[in-house]
């Protein structure tokens, strides 16, 4: 489906389950797409962006079972919350170095996810980001990038090998729990750094991989 090309905005849960829309062409004078706007969309699989779109607002694409690979134009600013949440078979998503704010659990149950950096323009990676993302199994966080947040890795079980640069200083709650294959960890700092960032609980599976501890079973 082409939208008229006088469109620049798309309202909350305009194509909200549309289960028969397969293709989104968007218009070049787009710049935002509202809360839900795609929302179960179980059969669409392709998106064809603009490169004046600055805003995806709240679960715009959750919950899209049919999207494999995304990637987001450099126009874009804010994602939202949950973006694309539920959506089990997305495997890569590229975004652009000009964003500036990404909303928590963009990939929330993104079962078959396995490669989606995040920008160095992202200070902290947001709560949930990637919670339950089971076939993520490498990850480079950016330099810059100063906190990850609660469950931000959460459920992340084939996640074997991490990279953290020096300017991570806070590691919130569960961030990496349930993290059991983790066992590789790149710290860009020394160990003083390493003791100097505030940890909160649920993150032994992290502390293990750093000093080379294999963790026993519980």
């Amino acid at each position: 489906m082409k939208l008229a090309d006088t469109v620049t905005e798309i309202g909350d849960a305009a194509f909200l389950a549309c289960t028969s829309l397969e293709k989104i062409i968007l218009p070049d004078e787009l710049t935002f797409i509202g809360n839900s706007a795609f929302m179960g969309c179980e059969m669409l699989s392709e998106i064809k962006w603009n490169g004046n779109i600055t805003t995806i607002a709240d679960r715009a694409f959750s919950a899209c079972p049919s999207l494999i690979h995304v990637t987001v134009p450099g126009s874009v600013r804010s994602i939202g919350h949950g973006v694309f949440q539920d959506c089990y078979n997305l495997q890569t998503v590229r975004l652009a170095d000009g964003l500036t704010y990404l909303g928590e659990s963009v990939f929330m149950n993104c079962y078959s996810l396995y490669d989606a950096p995040i920008p160095a323009d992202i200070a902290f990676i947001p709560a949930n980001t990637f919670y339950g993302c089971a076939s993520l199994v490498t990850f480079d966080i950016a330099y810059g990038t100063r906190g990850i947040g609660k469950s931000a890795f959460d459920g992340c079980s084939s996640l074997r090998s991490l990279s953290v640069p020096v300017t991570v200083n806070i590691i919130d709650m569960n961030a990496f729990n349930g993290c059991s294959s983790l066992k590789v960890l790149n710290y860009g700092g020394t160990e003083e750094m390493f003791l100097n960032i505030v940890f909160n609980t649920g993150n032994d599976a992290f502390i293990a991989a750093y000093y080379g501890i294999e963790e026993s079973a519980e």
